[in-house]
């Protein structure tokens, strides 16, 4: 072979330079990958066999785990290439045997010098040099206007996001290196549990396990000069701590202790980002409780000890967190929420020493959960994750005041925690799951079974009042939509076609003519009717504040719901049809007692519990009738209440059902995963709907050469 330009498809790939290039533009791709993608170019049609590119790629002194290290390449090269292992275009697996390249390659011909008289050359010089220099100007004209018109009218050129890791499990929370040489993450070891800090190189290799404590290790970040890296330790009943720990490995130093925490259950999609370093390394903003309840600020706590010195000061109720500075030092982001679906990003000016100048500055106002931030190098935008639960998108939104918010073109519909290197690499990890609503038998014998399914997320299943339909929230076209399908699971059809970043909670009326939920479509999430058989959505609520998980009153003339306010979910009711709406008191997830006489609603007391509680509908004090209830995940039937558990720290959950005249609870099953939310009996009491995660994961992707 005389050339080191092999082309096949829209690609070619040069092995001299080890470049890999789509229609002219390079695609990020690592050594190890392109040394096995070569060896298949050169012999291509041919079966090559995975102890062939064992000896051709890993020399015989390395000590590493092939077989991982191949699958791992394999699945990079099929990715940089958009090839499928199922539909192969380019590389197919040989069961047994290896791996073929399929495609036609064609390598470019080695250039050949053509001999020419010297008289032709001379009479050649003097005949085309006016033409060849008008041509020459002409050339560089239209490069110029070509160049000057897609700046102005293109948006900057972005390399395809390629994947660092795609290990089994879930890798979050990525956080670069000063020198941009490898990521520090969050994985839980493909187990779903005990979260530990490792270390990956961008170039390819194995992680390295920097943590080794059975709790749970996140929110890892590098110091200025790359020697330390600081994290947080959550431990069971809430004595957290922030520590430090060299990125080679060794000795573990707390540093600082963190309040306990209150609100609703860590999780991965709740899980914050908690610290950043201070430029000059000396000491570490962290967010944390304060001594108001129910509040999390932001602190600079010197690592040399000393008291913490407070830089925002939120309203009762909301958080601040995922602090970030600026190239500049100039000025700090970070994340302020209320709630897993109303959290903004905000930057606070900083004067000397890193004391706030002025308030913060409102950035965002997408009024969405928001995981994670990063600074672009040269200061003037904010990348971030924004999105409902399970749908999150990377978003750049401009520091300038003018409130220039928009999406990146290549996110992924749920991509979380963007980080970016000072090399200008920019890391974010994506988060796969596949929740899918199941039935258990109530009063016959038989084992629970998945009842609607896809490829993509369903939950919020409910039985209609006559028990002939479900209704429920699906993904499968690419946005959380509403559905309705027979009792038995068949013939789903779309009820929704909203589009809206945020869609959840539907519920039926009592006469099942009309369904409730709520939305983003406006912006704010409000609460929304629609006929059950389709048609225009009606509006129920304002918009000024977040609101939604809805529900009719049990003889149809009311809707409850709650809003976030003044740091709280207060309850409120308005008239089905429209009208004056009316405060109730504080609490969400409520719904109505079969004969209407009692609201159950659950309140918030600490990060571990959600208790549920009852109040009279006409007016009275409230009572706890359960301590420990996964949020949404109840159902009221005339003769008790199903309800769900929180997860306990392998992540399962006890479906118990609490009987209203024995006041006995009882274990009904168990289910591994998260929970979707939302619980339905049928009317005649056979069967029970719930929705859970049967799998999730999660892996960190680079888009090289960002800006």
């Amino acid at each position: 072979m005389n050339s080191s330009t092999a082309r096949f498809g829209v690609f070619e790939a040069d092995l001299r330079k080890r470049e890999l290039r789509k229609q002219g533009r390079v695609v990020p791709f690592q050594q190890q990958p392109f040394s096995v993608l070569a060896v298949l170019l050169e012999r291509a049609g041919e079966v090559v066999s995975r102890e062939e590119l064992q000896k051709a790629v890993w020399p015989a002194d390395t000590f590493v785990d092939f077989d991982f290290g191949l699958n791992t390449a394999i699945k990079k090269i099929r990715v940089a290439l958009g090839d499928s292992a199922d539909t192969p275009s380019f590389v197919e697996t040989v069961p047994r045997k290896g791996y073929q390249f399929i495609a036609s390659v064609s390598w470019d011909a080695p250039g050949q010098l053509v001999p020419v008289a010297t008289s032709d050359v001379v009479h050649a010089q003097a005949h085309n040099l006016r033409n060849w220099m008008l041509a020459l100007f002409v050339t560089v004209f239209a490069i110029g206007l070509g160049l000057w018109v897609a700046r102005r009218d293109s948006p900057p050129f972005v390399h395809a996001p390629v994947p660092l890791s795609t290990y089994p499990g879930q890798e979050h929370q990525p956080s670069f290196s000063p020198d941009g040489r490898s990521i520090v993450f969050v994985w839980d070891g493909g187990k779903g549990q005990d979260l530990d800090i490792y270390i990956q190189p961008v170039a390819g290799g194995h992680p390295f396990r920097l943590t080794q404590d059975p709790a749970m290790d996140v929110s890892p970040v590098w110091s200025p000069d790359g020697g330390r890296i600081a994290f947080v330790r959550i431990r069971d009943g809430g004595s957290d701590g922030v520590f430090v720990v060299p990125s080679t490995g060794g000795p573990e130093v707390q540093v600082s202790a963190l309040r306990e925490r209150t609100g609703p259950p860590l999780s991965w999609i709740l899980l914050p980002a908690w610290l950043a370093w201070t430029p000059d390394g000396d000491g570490l903003v962290l967010s944390d409780m304060d001594e108001t309840s129910n509040r999390a600020s932001l602190f600079l706590a010197p690592l040399s000890g000393g008291p913490r010195r407070r830089l925002t000061n939120p309203n009762l109720g909301w958080r601040d967190s995922d602090p970030a500075f600026s190239p500049d030092h100039r000025s700090l982001a970070f994340i302020r929420s209320l709630s897993i679906v109303d959290a903004d990003v905000f930057a606070l000016p900083l004067a000397s020493g890193y004391a706030a100048a002025s308030e913060p500055r409102r950035i965002s106002s997408l009024h969405r959960m928001a995981p994670g931030l990063a600074w672009t190098r040269d200061g003037r935008e904010i990348i971030f994750a924004s999105g409902q639960r399970g749908a999150s998108r990377l978003w750049r939104a401009s520091v300038d005041g003018e409130m220039n918010v928009r999406a990146l073109p290549f996110s992924p519909e749920n991509a979380l925690w963007p980080a970016i290197s000072p090399q200008g690499h920019l890391a974010y990890t994506t988060s796969q799951s596949d929740q899918n609503v199941w039935r258990a038998p109530l009063r016959v014998a038989g084992e629970p079974k998945r009842l609607i399914g896809s490829t993509r997320d369903e939950a919020d299943a409910k039985y209609s009042p006559d028990g002939r339909h479900i209704l429920f929230l699906s993904k499968r076209t690419g946005a959380n939509e509403i559905w309705i399908a027979k009792s038995d699971g068949s013939s789903e059809w779309q009820l929704t076609n909203v589009r809206a970043s945020f869609m959840g909670s539907p519920n039926w009326s009592p006469d099942g003519s009309t369904i409730v939920f709520d939305s983003s479509r406006d912006g704010t999430i409000a609460v929304f009717t629609m006929s059950a058989a389709g048609g225009s959505l009606r509006k129920l609520t304002d918009g000024k504040a977040p609101c939604g998980a809805a529900s009719y009153s049990r003889d149809g003339r009311w809707i409850y719901y709650h809003c976030f306010e003044s740091g709280n979910r207060q309850m409120w009711r308005i008239p089905a049809q429209g009208g004056a709406a009316k405060r109730l008191m504080s609490g969400f997830g409520q719904l109505e007692s079969h004969d209407g006489r009692l609201l159950y609603f659950a309140q918030s007391t600490n990060g571990v519990s959600q208790p549920l509680w009852r109040v009279p509908t006409d007016g009275g004090p409230a009572v706890q009738i359960l301590a420990d209830v996964e949020p949404f995940n109840y159902a009221v039937t005339p003769d008790g209440i199903y309800f769900a558990s929180a997860p306990d720290n392998l992540g399962v959950c006890v479906i118990r059902f609490l009987d209203f005249a024995t006041r006995a609870v009882s274990k009904i099953g168990t289910y591994t995963g998260r929970a979707g939310g939302g619980m339905s009996v049928s009317p005649d009491g056979q069967w029970l709907l719930y929705s859970y995660d049967e799998q999730r994961n999660g892996d960190i992707m680079v888009v090289e050469g960002f800006r």
